[in-house]
C-alpha cells in the first residue's frame, strides 16, 4: 500500500505541475489580447484567442483539482498502510525510529 500511495501521490504532484503550466499559458494568452478586447468591439481573432485561453484555464483547473485529490488519496494510502516493521525506541542517549519497507 505504501508503494501505491507514493505512486498515486507522485502522479498527483505531476498533474499539479502540468495544470500550473497550463494555467500560466492560459493567463499569458488571455493577457496578450486583453487590450484588443474591451467590453464592446472585440475583433474576431481576439475573441477566439480569449475563448481559447478560457478553455485552457478550465482544463488547468480540472487537472490541478484532480492532482490535488490524487495527492490526498496517496497520502491516505500511505498513512493507512500496515507497518509491521516500524519501531520506536527510547534510550538514555535519545530516541530512535526505525521504519522498514
Amino acid at each position: 500500500m505504501r508503494w501505491a500511495g507514493a505512486g498515486v501521490a507522485s502522479a498527483g504532484a505531476i498533474a499539479i505541475a502540468i495544470g500550473g503550466g497550463l494555467a500560466l499559458q492560459a493567463k499569458n494568452q488571455y493577457d496578450s489580447v486583453a487590450a484588443q478586447c474591451p467590453e464592446v468591439g472585440c475583433t474576431r481573432a481576439a475573441f477566439d484567442t480569449r475563448n481559447d485561453a478560457r478553455s485552457k484555464a478550465d482544463v488547468a483547473t480540472v487537472v490541478i483539482v484532480t492532482g490535488a485529490l490524487a495527492v490526498a488519496g496517496g497520502a491516505v494510502l500511505w498513512l493507512l498502510a500496515p507497518s509491521d516493521t516500524t519501531r520506536v525506541g527510547l534510550g538514555p542517549g535519545g530516541a530512535a525510529v526505525r521504519i522498514g519497507w
